[in-house]
């Protein structure tokens, strides 16, 4: 499981078995206590993805054969990472029981799949390859251009998954998306548009093949959303503010949605992608006297904790995250006795699950309000292209997972300078 669920799960476990607190062991630390614990007589071990791969041996000699992973697509979803190929090659030789664990069966492309059926049944597909050769069209350097037959997938794990939804457990989601059209600052404008077609042609490629942005979609991005700390490109390091003080179009208004809160006292959870506005946002929410707390990649484990407890207890009235980092393990659809009731994105990442787990924080079961989801969209812009990403990958997702919503952002058909 993603390190981030250690606590939780422990905690569920005393709470819906009856394992006792010596019986189940966090797997973590130095080699020496790691071995330590493995012959502590435990029966359950809690541990991340990478600890599994490098323990699996001593696990197998230790007399562990069932093997429980939660939220897979984080931990096992790249079939070609190294990672993923020590667990399919041990996990498969070694398990009598295998269960994997998760709301995210597609997560951007068909072959996060792949380790799972690997593990299932390997004589599915003999190899990756062939998995590659049957779900996409490929170019001269095997990079994926189409993927196809969906329905393959569909039926395996229609035929070997065990699936329940929210739905049927609550009834539909408790949430309302609205997304606000907001305009750049001119200055913002006049740069951004130097970038723009370039960057669109980056992202239709980035879309099917999983490569990296290029340079004029990173320039392109970092004009948007933290044009106040715009890498100095003769400077390494450095930054130059490209708007002399005055805050870029998204900023403003966020700073109308945090004088709402201020005046209200009411929680507000803040999602963004990119760190440098994340920081950013921090000290817009603290200039207006809020407590705040930040949780993306750089903030230790231990401390993501201490903000997920000071927050349902109302002792923190704003975290900032990023959408990868903060959408899993966390349970913020209550601070205090109140429920949260708004959550905004002021920037998104490329991943269609990352936003789906994001806003999920808050909600954790069944809701008394509506959640209010508010995004941010810059007109003509990136912006569009990252939401029809967000379409595009979960209308592929849903194809193979009926239960997996369609999603829709955009108020605009196209993006053009």
């Amino acid at each position: 499981m993603p390190k981030s669920l250690f606590r939780k799960n422990f905690d569920e476990l005393l709470r819906f078995t009856n394992f006792t607190p010596d019986q189940i062991c966090i797997l973590d630390g130095t080699p020496a206590q790691i071995a330590k614990k493995l012959k502590s007589g435990a029966i359950v071990f809690i541990m991340g993805f990478t600890r599994f791969g490098l323990e699996a041996r001593e696990l197998w000699a230790a007399g562990v054969r069932s093997v429980d992973v939660d939220e897979i697509h984080m931990g096992f979803g790249g079939a070609t990472s190294q990672r993923t190929q020590k667990f399919m090659a041990s996990a498969g030789n070694e398990m009598d029981r295998f269960i994997a664990m998760t709301g995210t069966l597609i997560d951007g492309r068909l072959d996060t799949a792949y380790p799972s059926i690997k593990v299932i049944n390997p004589r599915f597909y003999p190899s990756h390859h062939a998995f590659m050769a049957y779900h996409s069209l490929q170019d001269e350097n095997g990079k994926p251009l189409v993927w196809r037959n969906h329905e393959k997938l569909s039926k395996i794990f229609g035929t070997y998954g065990i699936r329940h939804t929210f739905e049927e457990i609550h009834g539909p989601e408790a949430k309302v998306i609205e997304v606000e059209p907001i305009e750049m600052h001119p200055r913002q404008r006049e740069m951004y548009d130097k970038f723009h077609d370039d960057a669109l042609l980056e992202l239709d490629r980035f879309f099917v093949d999983g490569s990296e942005p290029g340079v004029a979609t990173i320039r392109a991005r970092q004009i948007m959303e933290h044009p106040n700390f715009f890498p100095d490109l003769t400077n390494p390091g450095a930054f130059t503010d490209i708007l002399k003080g005055e805050l870029p179009g998204k900023l403003d208004r966020l700073d109308v949605h945090l004088a709402d809160h201020e005046r209200s006292g009411k929680p507000l959870i803040i999602f963004s992608a990119l760190q440098p506005q994340q920081r950013q946002i921090v000290e817009m929410v603290k200039a207006r006297g809020m407590s705040v707390a930040l949780i993306n990649g750089d903030v230790p484990e231990k401390r993501r904790a201490e903000i997920d407890r000071d927050f349902q207890a109302g002792k923190i009235q704003v975290v900032v995250g990023s959408p990868a980092t903060a959408a899993v393990g966390f349970n913020w659809q209550f601070w205090g006795s109140q429920e949260v009731e708004h959550m905004i994105f002021v920037s998104m990442d490329y991943k269609d699950t990352n936003f789906i787990q994001a806003y999920r924080r808050a909600i954790r079961g069944k809701r008394k309000t509506f959640l209010r989801i508010t995004i941010f969209e810059y007109e003509h812009s990136l912006d569009q292209r990252i939401f029809s990403i967000h379409r595009e990958k979960s209308e592929m997702a849903k194809l193979v997972d009926p239960t997996r919503e369609r999603l829709t952002f955009s108020r605009y058909r196209v993006a053009a300078a």
